[in-house]
């Protein structure tokens, strides 16, 4: 009867020490993956019209220095420190929505 209980004890330690924080690990990376997919879609529409956005920092448009600043890495496809940039430093975007750039309204009306 020993036995089992600390089989059972062990069992119970195991999913509360690896399986709980592994689900919460994959449904908070999950949720990231996703903000930072949405932050890609909106620096393509940026980047291919500029003057149909805004990006507003410190109520000051930066958006042609950030422009001049990622465009490399915003034409090979590779957004992490651009979005890195718009998250940690809490600006603000604003797109005109155009023929262009549509998809960005049916997107938001799907999810």
């Amino acid at each position: 009867m020993t036995n089992l209980l600390s089989k059972r004890n062990i069992i119970i330690l195991v999913i509360l020490f690896l399986i709980i924080p592994l689900i919460i690990f994959i449904s908070s990376t999950s949720k990231k993956d996703l903000s930072d997919e949405r932050y890609e879609e909106i620096l393509q529409a940026i980047a291919a019209n500029p003057r149909s956005a805004g990006i507003i920092k410190d109520g000051q448009d930066i958006t042609g220095e950030f422009l001049a600043e990622y465009e490399t890495s915003i034409e090979n496809g590779n957004y992490t420190e651009d979005v890195n940039f718009l998250k940690e430093n809490k600006t603000s975007i604003s797109i005109r929505i155009n023929g262009n750039n549509e998809f960005l309204i049916e997107e938001m009306d799907t999810n």
